[in-house]
């Protein structure tokens, strides 16, 4: 319960005293009469007050040295003080009080409840100065304790981090030994696979029989080269051979090797202003497994009967530190089923899947049919080891109204291979494969 605020009369007058006591007693206030010097010493050494008030009956006291006196004491230094005075000289208090307190001014005669008016005005305000006072405590142990939070929280943070970290090491390590240790038996098994196939030619039964085996040891084979990939950008140990590459020829190569299923899924794929693009320097093993995953990406989520474009463009923006007449880009778009903004960026973390892993397919090219997790992070991984950047943008997923998505790669071009050759003509596109192709 909050104690009432105390009041300090300074009077020599005891009758007066007396009086000014009964005039208070209608707030609720606790009172305190100093009638000496060591009165007032003592009494301000020991309590709070929210207000003095000083009374000057005689013209021989002085009512400056009274106020002096009691602003030497550090506790009321900036104590508001009433002066009820008959002498107008106290005035000057108004213009050049003692010390940071306020001087209020009150003169005889004066009716009571102009007095009851001043003093409860300071108790307004002594009690706003508690509240302000309790808010600023309030505010300090609040931020303590959020200080002791955070450093908690970081503590915790950088505890579930050092896991994390040696998960990753140890996902990292296992990719590599699986990738290692399943390599030299998919070869023998692939050999010897082989030389059964020359020995039965005769038995067309069996070569049908042997032919899925090599089939099924193929995807496998792929699937172990994506593993050894993925260790080798992770081990940051990809020996990139650089050398000339014309990447038209490349990315219609790429297209060729799906000509079969586009044209079982009845897909269009498009190309437009390829023939513009410069010659670059890099690893044409690795670019090619690139736009490998893009496509093969951009099949698997793209209905029957959609579109899938590759297109390039001079850069207008400067994205990744490189001037426009030395930078690429290539866009791989679809009209597929999107990919909503929150899984924009984890599609490209190693093993992520967008849907259920219950729909998961081993099929490279049926619609939806999963995948390993592997082609995207392995197609960013080889593109920053080329000083490059990839990213995806799309309005969101949705099944029914296919929005589509759209990668970007920006590749390095070396000045030596000559800028950007723009075209006086508009862009052509060619319909590399149709559907309907026969």
């Amino acid at each position: 319960m909050q104690s009432n605020p105390q009041i300090l009369i300074i009077d020599r007058d005891i009758e007066h005293l007396t009086s000014l006591i009964s005039i208070l007693e209608a707030l609720s206030v606790d009172i305190s009469a100093a009638t000496t010097r060591d009165d007032i010493f003592a009494l301000t050494s020991k309590g709070e007050f929210c207000l003095a008030i000083i009374v000057v009956d005689l013209p021989s006291t002085n009512s400056y040295r009274i106020l002096e006196l009691l602003r030497r004491e550090k506790p009321a230094a900036k104590l508001p003080v009433i002066l009820i005075s008959d002498q107008p000289s106290d005035e000057i208090f108004l213009q050049n009080p003692l010390g940071p307190g306020p001087v209020d001014i009150l003169h005889k005669p004066f009716h009571p409840k102009a007095l009851l008016n001043k003093v409860q005005f300071y108790i307004d305000i002594y009690y706003q100065r508690l509240e302000m006072a309790a808010m600023y405590n309030h505010m300090l142990t609040f931020n303590s304790q959020l200080e002791d939070l955070v450093r908690q929280r970081t503590r915790e943070l950088k505890e579930a981090y050092d896991v994390m970290e040696k998960l990753d090491h140890v996902k990292n390590d296992f990719i590599h030994i699986a990738a290692h240790e399943l390599r030299t038996p998919l070869t023998l098994i692939q050999g010897y696979t082989e030389m059964l196939e020359n020995v039965i030619t005769s038995q067309p039964d069996a070569i049908k029989l042997v032919d899925g085996i090599l089939h099924g040891l193929q995807r496998l084979v792929q699937v172990v080269e994506s593993l050894t990939d993925i260790s080798r950008i992770n081990n940051q140990a990809f020996d990139i051979k650089v050398e000339i590459v014309n990447l038209r020829h490349l990315i219609e190569g790429v297209c060729r090797n799906y000509e079969d299923s586009l044209i079982k899924r009845q897909l269009n794929l498009l190309t437009t202003g390829l023939e513009i693009l410069p010659e670059i320097k890099a690893d044409p093993i690795m670019i090619h497994k690139v736009f490998t995953n893009l496509i093969g990406n951009a099949i698997k989520y793209t209905p029957d009967g959609g579109v899938i474009q590759i297109s390039t463009r001079e850069m207008k923006f400067n994205r990744v530190g490189l001037a426009p007449d030395n930078t690429i880009h290539i866009m791989v778009s679809d009209t597929g089923i999107g990919i909503a903004p929150e899984n924009q960026e984890l599609i490209f973390e190693t093993f992520y899947q967008t849907g259920p892993i219950g729909l998961h397919s081993s099929s490279q090219t049926k619609f939806k049919g999963g995948g390993s997790g592997l082609g995207l992070s392995i197609a960013r991984g080889i593109i920053e080891l080329h000083g490059g950047r990839i990213w995806v943008e799309s309005p969101g997923h949705d099944e029914n109204s296919f929005p589509g998505s759209t990668f970007h790669i920006l590749l390095p071009v070396n000045r030596e291979n000559g800028p950007w050759k723009i075209p006086t003509s508009p862009l052509s596109q060619d319909i590399l494969i149709r559907s309907d192709k026969r």
